[in-house]
């Protein structure tokens, strides 16, 4: 396990040090945003958002997924790259279809920069992807801290000084995604890979037979996360989806552990598979990453509690009820994410469908029948369930699959401390989140020294 945890630790050290950038910085955009919009106009932006994100890569066949899959066994990427490209080419015109489908039914408040933001998010992915697969963790990420602040100063300059309201922030943000294209492209040259002569259409089937499966559960996904925006502003509106929104930012630093971690997972993961016992090293490691995502849960909810009256504007404050739900389902949603990023390894992308299947239908259901009476705080109760039911799924399949050992005390404890910490949060006592924010603090130091010990070297003769 040491050789797992030291590779791990530093791939995500280089996560951490570039995400908790761009993270903090998002963050520090919140309440400059609930400032200077309403929370409809909030909800507005939200929703676009949400649609955009899922719209795009799905249209895109999120082909940059099969292309990190496979870049860690074939000996040449120029194949991969120029297959790629072509089926990133056919994906251009779906996805023109698909967003003036979008568009036209949504009354768009700006189609054309929608579709600009959704054409730049894509080809960020394709070249984030192609710089994590050539192992340049440290371009991809340094990129990635510049595009968040370009395209935050963008966002924030244009909402002061036009009137573009919403549209001025999907500019700036289109803005950041060119300058991070860019960069990599300047870098690593990805045209240098392009060969026509490289087409091969059984790569590209091979291809597809991987990153289809992972659309219809992006597809499922939307379902079980984006469909409660669109539920809210169908059966309340868009005042009540800012709400739901902002409460759902408050997984700051759920999601921050979360891109890291299955970032760096990812890469250890795929570039270990088929070695020799590395299933029983990837499930020794992965039940101390689950323990510490439920830490950094408990931790989160504390600190939210002292800090959100501070930087929420009181328009929102109705949200504070919402946090700790939104917050579980971060938890939940990054717990199934580290098990899947497991079971992508062994190509059961169907199971991941399946699972995330399941747990759309349950979230649809439960949005249809507790948003109508319980308007923000049904939608978060319903994507909690939700995402509890996928989450339970993959540990199910990942305990018969033996990818995933039995949690044990680590992670007891640290579900443990996360309740408690929700009870202080509910209390809005401050003598006891402060108690919880220190007994969290020792726990984290004890958390701490044991994966220190796990990450060094065995001692000589040993």
């Amino acid at each position: 396990m040491t050789g797992v945890a030291r590779r791990f630790g530093s791939t995500a050290l280089i996560f951490l040090l570039g995400t908790a950038a761009s993270r903090l910085l998002g963050l520090a955009l919140l309440p400059i945003y609930v400032r200077m919009l309403s929370p409809a106009q909030y909800g507005e932006y939200d929703l676009w958002m949400t649609l955009i994100n899922f719209a795009a890569p799905i249209a895109f066949f999120q082909v940059w997924d099969g292309i990190y899959r496979y870049y860690f066994d074939l000996a040449s990427p120029t194949a991969l790259v120029t297959n790629g490209l072509i089926l990133m080419g056919i994906g251009a015109s779906i996805f023109v279809t698909i967003s003036t489908t979008l568009f036209v039914a949504w009354n768009a408040p700006a189609p054309l920069t929608l579709f600009l933001y959704g054409s730049s998010l894509s080809i960020q992915y394709f070249l984030g992807y192609l710089a994590r697969a050539e192992l340049r963790n440290t371009l991809f990420v340094l990129s990635g801290v510049v595009n968040t602040l370009v395209g935050a100063c963008a966002s924030v300059a244009l909402l002061n000084w036009t009137e573009l309201g919403i549209s001025g922030i999907f500019i700036g943000m289109t803005v950041g995604n060119a300058v991070q294209i860019g960069t990599i492209a300047i870098v690593m040259r990805p045209l240098r890979m392009l060969e026509w002569s490289a087409r091969d259409q059984a790569l590209q089937r091979r291809l597809l037979r991987f990153s289809l499966p992972l659309c219809l559960a992006s597809t499922a996904y939307w379902l079980l996360t984006g469909f409660t925006r669109f539920a809210l502003v169908k059966f309340d509106d868009q005042t009540a989806n800012g709400l739901f929104a902002v409460a759902d930012r408050f997984g700051f630093a759920v999601t921050l552990t979360s891109t890291v971690i299955v970032y760096a997972w990812q890469e250890l993961v795929y570039s270990e598979h088929g070695e020799p016992d590395s299933r029983r090293r990837r499930a020794s490691f992965l039940q101390w990453l689950v323990a510490g995502v439920l830490l950094v849960g408990a931790a989160s909810t504390v600190i939210v509690a002292l800090l959100f009256d501070w930087v929420i504007s009181p328009n929102f404050s109705r949200a504070y009820a919402l946090v700790p739900m939104t917050l579980l389902a971060a938890v939940m949603n990054t717990i199934s994410n580290l098990i899947g990023v497991v079971l992508m390894s062994d190509l059961r992308t169907a199971t991941l469908l399946v699972s995330t299947t399941v747990g759309a239908v349950v979230n649809v259901v439960l949005c249809l029948v507790l948003i109508p009476r319980w308007g923000a705080a049904g939608g978060a109760v319903a994507l909690l369930i939700g995402l509890t039911t996928m989450t339970f799924l993959r540990v199910l399949e990942g305990r018969r699959q033996e990818v995933l050992a039995s949690l044990g005390w680590p992670a007891g404890c640290a579900a443990v401390g996360l309740v408690c910490s929700i009870a202080a949060y509910l209390s809005r006592m401050p003598s006891a989140q402060f108690a919880m924010a220190a007994l969290i603090l020792v726990s984290s130091c004890f958390v701490a020294t044991h994966v220190h010990r796990a990450m060094r070297p065995p001692a000589p003769g040993a």
